[in-house]
């Protein structure tokens, strides 16, 4: 376990010769391995620790060893998720490498100082640690950046990893600290994704940290310029600033495919929460935090299950059903058949349970992570679906808490319930991102089971309440994708005097899901608009008079 924390000397100017500095590397592969080993070990007793001993000293290379390592990597929270009882034990961690490296001096008398700083160090490192029990094979590399957590394990995004390491003591990292934080270029694209690094780098400051890199690439670019592609040259600075330009030729190829593993920004959704009868208890299937396009500033959104409406273009097909289902993700499963009658048995984490029921107050729990992000940006949180609607009552009572707190509220929905529900939730949040999709009253129904007359009852008496009402359309090949869709949408509109639309392109990043639940996805192969298609939507838009924002 020793090896997990491996130091390295940093190398200071001339003049500061009573003042050295190590460096400390791997403090989330060693707390990750802490929290695995104390849950697989002594809170589950799945294995002894012998037994645990010996299939690290093998490289999981033992007949049940990639199901401890599937179990070890999947099962077991990991730091940089901002869960307490992971992140708590890097703290300890750090407080006691800290306290142990000012013990000792230098021959001309000076105090070592302690850093937890690496660009590149945790790869020629990491090819000389063992196996770990956070699930690492021997010779792999160590957790970059010095702070941040092991690559792909930072599953709830960048909010999350700030707020992780602001539970360490920064101020004892006296000669230095290293945070990475990963970006793909879509986050950052235009002034909006300006004004959101804005605000992220300014929760940065008031959690007090002190020093964060970005890497904002994606992984299919940097896999196209690994050396021996043909590259130009300002690819490959990009590449050296994230990786570290002193390295030889030969070291570049793993730097390479340590900066194409950086580029990784999942979501997760927490864990199940029982209610006691009295408590008001909702079912989603995800909270994301760090969303960027569900309003203004840092959100957080929270995903409601279930739908009344059957919109072929849906990108969130897990939303339609309201019951809790099983999917298998057949890439990671290792057939090992516990799983068959208990999802949770699943080492790999294949077997997957989608949809959850959380409280009321568990929920709260989750969103107010994230309150020094929609303080610090004008943020807030987004409850979205599936059809908020269907559960108008538990969001109802979210969004008074909300507002109590004074953190900003949205909601996403197509308005298609009773006026009574709709008022009461309006009534309650700061905006409501209204779509409306097939203005057709019989299309509407016959093909998206929409009650459109109801629909825009609902939009009417909503700008009659002086609601904050932000019309959205999403724009869909051979559904809502065209001028005379566009022009009855701008004839019920046109009363109101609102100021802003969004349109919403046709996208396939949600086609892999239908796959997911063995369903049919009839818009496989559809192209998004282009351009040239939007464009004269756009315009009809704009010559109304309103401000056209595409994307939402």
């Amino acid at each position: 376990m020793t090896a997990c924390n491996t130091a390295k000397t940093s190398p200071k100017a001339a003049h500061a010769t009573t003042s050295p500095g190590v460096q400390g590397i791997g403090i989330a592969n060693l707390s990750d391995s802490l929290f695995a080993l104390k849950g697989l070990v002594f809170d589950q007793q799945r294995l002894s620790f012998d037994e645990l001993l010996a299939t690290l000293k093998a490289n999981f290379a033992t007949p049940e060893g990639e199901k401890i390592r599937a179990r070890l990597i999947n099962r077991f929270d990991k730091y940089g998720n901002d869960i307490d009882e992971v992140d708590l034990i890097s703290a300890d961690l750090l407080r006691f490498y800290c306290k142990e490296v000012e013990q000792y001096r230098n021959p001309r008398g000076g105090q070592f100082t302690p850093g937890s700083y690496t660009v590149s160090a945790h790869v020629p490192l990491g090819a000389v640690v063992g196996a770990t029990p956070d699930g690492r094979y021997a010779g792999e590399q160590l957790a970059d950046g010095g702070l941040s957590p092991m690559l792909g394990q930072d599953g709830q995004g960048p909010t999350a990893v700030l707020k992780s390491v602001s539970k360490l003591d920064n101020y004892l990292l006296s000669n230095g600290t290293l945070l990475n934080v990963k970006f793909t270029p879509s986050t950052l694209e235009g002034q909006q994704g300006l004004n959101k690094l804005a605000d992220f780098l300014g929760a940065f400051t008031k959690l007090k940290l002190q020093h964060v890199q970005f890497n904002v690439v994606n992984a299919e670019t940097l896999k196209k310029r690994r050396p021996g592609h043909r590259t130009s040259p300002g690819w490959w600075c990009v590449l050296q600033a994230i990786a570290h330009s002193s390295w030889s030729c030969r070291r570049r190829s793993r730097m390479t495919s340590s900066a194409v593993q950086r580029i990784n920004c999942n979501l997760i959704t927490p864990g199940f929460s029982r209610a006691t009868p009295a408590e008001p208890m909702a079912r989603i299937f995800n909270i994301q935090r760090y969303s960027l396009n569900d309003g203004h500033g840092i959100r957080t959104v929270v995903f409601f299950k279930g739908c009344p409406h059957s919109c072929p273009w849906c990108a969130n097909p897990e939303s339609m059903s309201g019951k809790i289902h099983r999917v298998r993700r057949e890439a990671k499963c290792l057939r090992c058949q516990p799983c068959l009658n208990d999802a949770q048995e699943c080492p790999s984490g294949a077997m997957e349970l989608i949809g959850q029921n959380i409280t009321l107050e568990a929920l709260l729990l989750q969103i107010l992570k994230d309150e020094v992000f929609y303080r610090t940006s004008g943020g807030g949180v987004t409850l979205s679906g599936g059809e908020v609607l269907m559960q108008a009552e538990f969001a109802t009572q979210l969004l008074q808490r909300l507002r109590a707190l004074g953190i900003n509220t949205a909601v996403e929905t197509a308005g298609d319930a009773s006026q009574a529900q709709v008022l009461a939730l309006a009534e309650h949040c700061d905006q409501i991102l209204f779509d409306l999709k097939i203005m057709d009253a019989d299309s509407a129904k016959h093909q998206l089971n929409i009650n459109q007359p109801r629909v825009l009852a609902n939009f009417t008496a909503l700008v009659q309440r002086g609601v904050n009402l932000t019309p959205r359309l999403p724009l869909i090949p051979g559904y809502t994708l065209s001028t005379e869709n566009m022009a009855q949408v701008l004839a019920f509109l046109a009363p109101f005097g609102l100021q802003e639309i969004h349109l919403l392109p046709f996208h396939q990043y949600g086609e892999a899901k239908y796959t997911l639940l063995g369903r049919e996805y009839a818009m496989r192969g559809v192209a998004p608009p282009t351009e040239q298609q939007i464009a004269p939507l756009q315009a009809m838009a704009q010559q109304a008079g309103y401000r056209v924002i595409i994307g939402g």
